[in-house]
């Protein structure tokens, strides 16, 4: 009768020793999954509110870079065969800003970096193949996005 009580003792003690063993196995795992979805948390959450801050003060920008088309002057050039345009630009916003481009009539008609700082005006000759009384669309573009389109004729 010893002898079958100590194989059972001896079984009773195994099981405990694998609960244990499981539990802590369970909670090991559950530690290391959750440091992971925290490391994964932190360094996501932090890039989109960087991604948030710089997109804000894009737009803030924008708002504040405002202009007009003053005038569009076309004319041609004796010793050029090409009839051109000379688009002027006045700042009237808070901030300075760099026209981009210029397109006549969905072409793209002229590419750079002229800078126009606040209250002044820049003028631009561009070639335009422009005829009397055929209404041109002229688009200007600044660096940051902002544009402004609108309707001359010659």
């Amino acid at each position: 009768m010893s002898s079958s009580f100590a194989n059972k003792s001896l079984r009773i003690s195994k099981r405990g020793i694998s609960t244990v063993i499981t539990t802590l196995l369970m909670i090991v795992g559950t530690a290391i999954i959750g440091s992971g979805l925290f490391a994964w948390g932190t360094t996501n959450f932090g890039i989109q509110q960087i991604n948030i801050g710089n997109q804000l003060t894009n737009e803030a920008n924008l708002a504040r870079e405002t202009f007009v088309v003053e005038d569009v002057w076309f004319f041609t050039n004796s010793t050029s065969p090409f009839n051109y345009a000379n688009v002027t630009i006045r700042d009237t916003g808070v901030n300075s800003f760099t026209i981009s481009s210029i397109m006549v009539n969905n072409t793209r008609v002229w590419t750079g970096q002229t800078a126009v700082v606040t209250g002044s005006a820049a003028t631009i000759a561009i070639p335009d193949n422009w005829g009397k009384g055929k209404p041109q669309t002229i688009w200007v573009n600044t660096k940051l996005g902002t544009n402004v389109k609108g309707v001359w004729v010659p």
